[in-house]
């Protein structure tokens, strides 16, 4: 589902971004598309971004390639989308846009609605894809009725315990240390 959910961001957006050449949907063909990818990952994130990448170069049936260029950091992308240089290749995605950041980049015109492309029949997103991240996910990605992004990952700020479950394994309070959890769980 990761790499089905790639692929057609990947291709709505390398041929949709403001300034590219857009092409009836219908008639599409995006082999050999070079799509550049800025993002903000290091370490661990990146390692798992390039396999998630390296698998989709190697193994798309159009031979599109991702380009990931790494911004350093969520400011330095949204200073860079806001003050272009114009010696460097503009993205045609970026990672580490955050959802309160939406509705600026929309009127500022470095962004456009997807919801055309993502329900294209050819290109778009699959039901049971868009589905499985939840109209929450994808919600935190609308402004003024327009799907203008689409959620690259969740992250929780709260962990919820049942109690009674917790103890009817013999955890008798709820772990409050990642090495609590983890022994708990196991």
């Amino acid at each position: 589902m990761t790499q089905r959910i790639l692929l057609a961001c990947v291709m709505v957006l390398a041929l949709i971004w403001p300034g590219s050449a857009q092409t009836p949907l219908d008639t599409l063909d995006p082999t050999g598309q070079v799509v550049v990818y800025w993002h903000e990952w290091d370490g661990p994130q990146l390692d798992a971004m390039r396999a998630v990448v390296q698998r989709f170069n190697s193994g798309n049936p159009f031979g599109v390639t991702v380009q990931l260029v790494s911004k350093t950091n969520s400011g330095r992308i949204l200073n860079t989308l806001r003050n272009p240089d114009p010696t460097e290749t503009p993205p045609n995605v970026v990672g580490g846009v955050f959802p309160s950041h939406v509705a600026e980049l929309l009127a500022a015109g470095l962004v456009i609605p997807l919801d055309t492309y993502v329900t294209h029949l050819t290109w778009g997103v699959a039901a049971e894809d868009a589905a499985g991240l939840g109209i929450s996910a994808q919600a935190a990605f609308r402004t003024d009725g327009q799907q203008v992004g689409w959620p690259l990952g969740l992250s929780a700020n709260v962990l919820a315990v049942n109690r009674a479950m917790l103890r009817s394994v013999g955890v008798e309070s709820p772990p409050t240390t990642l090495s609590g959890l983890v022994e708990a769980a196991c």
